[in-house]
This record gives structure tokens, C-alpha cells and sequence, in this order.
């Protein structure tokens, strides 16, 4: 498609591609997974870490502990997912005392909020020089979402927040391309995560693969262990 003299871009973008996409609130599927375990007979815990999972007899065997109240729990299974996301290594070393079935690598994703920079519905990609892309979100009516970064992270998933560095490379692949420009001033919150990715030996964070792996431990036929890996 061809940008006219109205376009919220620079005069020199002159062409680019739409297509159709779509998004969900991932705090609303969250919940709405939740409510579904509990109506199908499930227990749901919020705020309860599973401190370990060992094999007897044939079954699984996994401690908690509510981490406000300090209440433990204990509970037997035929089988077990560990889907502890950027903690899925960690589990496996400490909690489970088993290898992991992959090399796992955390790649931090950050992005700036800021008043809504557009009025139309839809969303934007940028295309960086450092072949990267970055999407401009309109979020709540009111806000736009610019994200995200690709940068490997080595502390603690609960500590994750934006660094500088984040903040002036969104900024400036924002106003690299974008009329209306922006400057710190004008981020309304920020917020980040971590993803795991299985290591595929890249040399950079943006290279390795986002797909995801389903891996299955069955040792003894008895007690089979799942993990879900985005790699």
C-alpha cells in the first residue's frame, strides 16, 4: 500500500504491507484457562511455588508451598508438566534433580507505553536497520505499546525490569520513522519479561528460534514428565 500526505509516518516511507493479525489479553487467558481447570474439577493455587517433584512407586510426588502463609502442600500424580516458564531449567536442577532436556537461554523483552501516538485501529511494524522489528500497539484507547527488545538476561525472571539502553533504542526506532516524535517524557510505564528459549547455538538473541518444543520423560513407563519449551 501507498502512504498519502496524511500518514502518521515520514515523508520518505512511502510504501509498505498490510495484513491481518490478531491479539489477546494474555492476563484475561490467564483467568480464563484457570476458571476452566476449576469448573473441570481442578485445584488452582495463586502465589504457591512448587518446591520439588521425585518419582515413587510408579507416581510423581510435588511439594509447595504457599509463599504468603508459608502453608505446605503435597500431592501424588501420574504424570507432571513443568511449565514453569523462565524457571523451567532451575525446576529441573533443584526441584526435580533431573538434567534438562535442552539448553535453556533467558532473552528479556522490555517495552515503553506512551499516549496513544495514532488514532487509527491499526497496529504498526518497523523494520530496524539491525534487521529487527518493533511494534507499535494502540493499547486501551488511550496508549500505545512500543516493543519489544531481544537481550539476554542472566539475573532473576522476578528482578527483570527496562534498562536505559531499552528505553533509547525503542525511542529511536520509534522517531526513526514516526512524524510525531517522543522523548522520555512522554513514557507513561514500561514493563518487561523473560522469555526461555531453546539455546539453537545463535549467535544473537533476535536469532534463535520462537517455536515451541513439547519434550516427553517417560523413564519407567510409569511416570511421565512433560516440559513446554518456547525455543
Amino acid at each position: 500500500m501507498r502512504f498519502g500526505a496524511n500518514s502518521v509516518l515520514k515523508p520518505e516511507i512511502m510504501r509498505g504491507f498490510e495484513y491481518s493479525d490478531c491479539w489477546v489479553d494474555d492476563a484475561r487467558l490467564v483467568l480464563a484457562n484457570a476458571q476452566m481447570v476449576v469448573r473441570k474439577g481442578g485445584e488452582v493455587l495463586t502465589r504457591t511455588r512448587a518446591t520439588s517433584a521425585r518419582r515413587e512407586k510408579g507416581l510423581w510426588i510435588v511439594e509447595a508451598e504457599d509463599i504468603d502463609t508459608g502453608k505446605k502442600y503435597t500431592w501424588q500424580a501420574r504424570g507432571l508438566v513443568n511449565a514453569t516458564g523462565p524457571w523451567v531449567k532451575q525446576f529441573f536442577d533443584d526441584g526435580m534433580h533431573l538434567p534438562s532436556p535442552y539448553g535453556i537461554r533467558l532473552i528479556k523483552g522490555s517495552h515503553i507505553v506512551v499516549p496513544r501516538v495514532h488514532t487509527q485501529k491499526q497496529a504498526y511494524i518497523l523494520q530496524n536497520e539491525d534487521k529487527r522489528i518493533v511494534f507499535v500497539i494502540p493499547w486501551m484507547d488511550e496508549f500505545s505499546i512500543i516493543g519489544t527488545t531481544d537481550v539476554e538476561y542472566k539475573g532473576d525472571p522476578k528482578a527483570v525490569k527496562i534498562e536505559e539502553s531499552e528505553i533509547n533504542y525503542l525511542l529511536k526506532v520509534y522517531n526513526t520513522h514516526f512524524k510525531k516524535q517522543l522523548n522520555r517524557d512522554d513514557i507513561v510505564w514500561t514493563y518487561s519479561g523473560v522469555r526461555p528459549l531453546c539455546d539453537d547455538e545463535s549467535d544473537s538473541p533476535q536469532a534463535i528460534t520462537r517455536d515451541y518444543t513439547l519434550d516427553i520423560h517417560d523413564e519407567d513407563g510409569k511416570a511421565p514428565a512433560a516440559v513446554g519449551i518456547r525455543r
